[in-house]
């Protein structure tokens, strides 16, 4: 039996999250975009816990390859990204290989499908490059993406047709309540259950990894890195 607490208490989310699309469908289009991105990024904030770092902004691979804006990017903890200027809600340029997750966040992902998949084209260029690893399974080389719309598809089968075509790793819709990813398909409350764990074991799976962060800018190390000069 599903715990009625945690069932009530996903029911509200979902309701709020609908409430919230609702509520600012006369806003313009980029009022619109505005508040959902905000919105998004402090419910994940509050529910993803430290040490991880949900944002904004670029991706970047040692090849040189960017993604371009992206609406939501969690972090790991123990990543190097940068702020475009002073302060923590600034778009920041990450590395590929501090970066979890990616999430896109659309109004409506029928009429916003083509914005998506031309932002999963250019991230599914990057690559990720990690020295050594401890993790539950090998670390993907890919950068998971996902994509949530406030409306979007009413069938389950139709969104695992666009799951399927697209090569996403999830696709929740709030308004219809569904979910499908790699790994879950559920729909009703249990939707919203299945993108938090979906997330969850992604942040879960590493453990401690070494990227070689200086290869981005050729740092050259001293012959005995252990004393430091004045």
């Amino acid at each position: 039996m599903p715990n009625v607490h945690v069932m009530n208490r996903l029911q509200a989310l979902l309701n709020y999250f609908r409430a919230s699309d609702a509520g600012g469908t006369t806003l313009s289009s980029a009022s619109k975009g505005l508040e959902r991105e905000l919105f998004i990024q402090s419910a994940l904030s509050n529910i993803i816990a430290p040490p991880f770092r949900v944002g904004c902004g670029d991706i970047t691979d040692l090849s040189g390859q960017r993604s371009g804006q992206l609406d939501i990017v969690i972090e790991y903890s123990n990543s190097v990204s940068f702020p475009l200027v002073n302060g923590m809600n600034t778009p920041r340029l990450y590395l590929a290989e501090g970066v979890c997750a990616v999430i896109e966040v659309k109004s409506d992902l029928v009429g916003q499908w083509s914005e998506v998949l031309s932002s999963h084209q250019k991230l599914s260029q990057l690559r990720r490059s990690y020295a050594d690893w401890i993790s539950y399974g090998r670390m993907p080389e890919r950068i998971p993406h996902f994509a949530v719309g406030f409306r979007g598809w009413k069938t389950m089968e139709t969104i695992q047709k666009k799951l399927n075509e697209s090569d996403l790793d999830g696709i929740l819709v709030l308004n219809s309540g569904l979910f499908c990813g790699k790994k879950y398909k559920e729909k009703g409350p249990e939707s919203l259950y299945a993108f938090f764990i979906a997330l969850q074991e992604l942040t879960g799976n590493l453990i401690s990894a070494f990227s070689d962060y200086k290869a981005y800018v050729a740092l050259r190390e001293m012959k005995d890195s252990s004393v430091y000069h004045a």
